[in-house]
């Protein structure tokens, strides 16, 4: 992960603690950053086909 992506990380996840989503763990964080990623790439993929 490059620094910028783990900075945009890190104030998403300080906005969402102050929502009250508390994401206090690296293992939910780390799985929040993976469905984000699945995600985009599937958003991806589907622009593609069509």
């Amino acid at each position: 992960m490059s620094e910028e992506q783990r900075r945009a990380l890190l104030l998403r996840v300080a906005r969402n603690c102050r929502r009250g989503l508390v994401q206090n763990s690296d293992k939910s964080l780390d799985r929040g950053v993976r469905e984000s990623r699945e995600w985009r790439e599937s958003i991806e993929l589907k622009s593609a086909r069509t």
